[in-house]
């Protein structure tokens, strides 16, 4: 996931901040691969190197799908309705359908359509309301 702390962000964003517009993709592919090969500055074209740089670039991408096109299907599923998958079948394992992670806890799209289907609440939001009522 993105996340540093916000101290270390700071001389990134400076840098960041220079960049203006990025009009195309390619232009954005060109600078993605060009931070990848700053990454890889000095390191040895190891295994684990090369996996973390290539992952690093694949979790951002999954964060911004997340983030901005999950949202985006959801709505339109609501707006339009499924394609016609019956959720309300046993599933091809045996298992009927419950309540899963959200997005904000690790789950997918898909299991958020889900719970948003069938009425269902994400286990661990409800277990953060049950926290929070307590504490009140």
């Amino acid at each position: 996931m993105p996340y540093i702390k916000k101290e270390q962000r700071a001389k990134f964003d400076k840098a960041l901040d220079q960049i203006t517009d990025i009009p195309t993709k390619g232009e954005l592919e060109y600078c993605l691969y060009a931070l990848m090969m700053k990454f890889m500055t000095g390191k040895e074209y190891r295994y684990s190197v090369l996996h973390d740089c290539t992952y690093a670039a694949i979790h951002c991408g999954d964060e911004f799908r997340r983030r901005n096109l999950d949202h985006r299907e959801h709505a339109a599923i609501l707006e339009n309705g499924d394609i016609g998958l019956n959720l309300d079948r046993e599933q091809p394992t045996g298992e009927k359908p419950h309540p899963m992670l959200c997005v904000s806890h690790g789950g997918s799209g898909a299991c958020e359509m889900v719970n948003i289907l069938h009425g269902f609440t994400c286990p661990k939001c409800l277990e953060e309301e049950n926290e929070f009522g307590k504490s009140r």
